[in-house]
């Protein structure tokens, strides 16, 4: 993981708001070695990204977790879910607000989408960038509440 300041920034920055797909040759290897080398790393059955909503996605034109969680399950040699979880409702960008409001803003923004693909699995949940943990937290709620043995959460930067 890398810290999301100076270079790991301006790299997530890149993909993200400049939709410069050439950042995905560094932060799809990064991301998926230092998944593959972690302790939950062996167990994983299932990876999924965190959903975008499809106005937000239609806009940017891809999902950069879609993106970073397809080379983390080839890596893994996990099975690839990209739609598993699905976003409920259109939210405000996290950026702009406090840890407070991040956690309210995402409760009940998320569900699962295909539940016989989660259920009894160990999920790796996939993300560009983790700050307050507040989007991980809601999407491994629903991701639990839908049968999921376990969620563990990998993320390029924080």
């Amino acid at each position: 993981m890398c810290r999301y300041h100076g270079t790991g920034a301006e790299v997530v920055k890149a993909l993200k708001f400049g939709r410069d797909l050439r950042a995905l040759e560094v932060m799809g290897p990064l991301l998926a070695e230092r998944a593959a080398g972690a302790a939950f790393a062996g167990g994983i059955d299932v990876v999924t990204p965190v959903p975008l909503h499809w106005a937000r996605r239609l806009a940017r034109r891809f999902n950069q977790s879609e993106l970073l969680a397809e080379r983390v399950a080839e890596r893994l040699r996990a099975g690839f879910e990209p739609k598993a979880m699905k976003r409920l409702r259109y939210t405000t960008p996290q950026a702009m607000l406090s840890g407070r409001e991040r956690e309210e803003n995402l409760r009940g923004a998320f569900a699962v989408r295909d539940r016989a693909g989660v259920a009894g699995a160990r999920v790796l949940l996939v993300d560009d960038v983790m700050t307050t943990c507040a989007t991980a937290r809601e999407c491994a709620r629903a991701l639990l509440e839908a049968g999921a043995r376990s969620v563990d959460v990998a993320v390029f930067a924080r």
